[in-house]
């Protein structure tokens, strides 16, 4: 049931990552967002490895699907493997979102 779920909301959970792994370098770099002053520490160590993870399965996901359409899984193993990266991938997002809402806060507008 989840694998089913997950397939269905897949292209838009990889359209929204994409959104934001563009939008957070932008936003630290025009000083809309920054790190955490409590644990500025912690705050940028996790906030840059879950974005280079974000950022690898995504690139990781689209070779897949991208070897899947051009010679498609001819075993159910391999056409399993394909859909669990499927499926894995709104976890991923998950926890970069989970990571960017402790991590990285908006700038206040005062």
């Amino acid at each position: 049931m989840f694998t089913v779920v997950a397939l269905l909301f897949f292209p838009v959970v990889l359209a929204v990552s994409l959104w934001r792994l563009y939008q957070l370098p932008r936003d630290l770099l025009a000083r809309t967002r920054w790190l955490n002053p409590r644990h500025r520490l912690a705050a940028s160590m996790a906030s840059g490895v879950i974005y280079l993870a974000l950022a690898a399965y995504t690139a990781l996901l689209l070779f897949t699907l991208a070897k899947a359409l051009a010679s498609p899984p001819r075993t159910l193993a391999e056409a399993l493997q394909t859909a669990s990266m499927v499926a894995g991938y709104p976890l991923v997002y998950l926890a970069y979102e989970w990571v960017c809402y402790y991590a990285i806060l908006p700038r206040s507008k005062t």
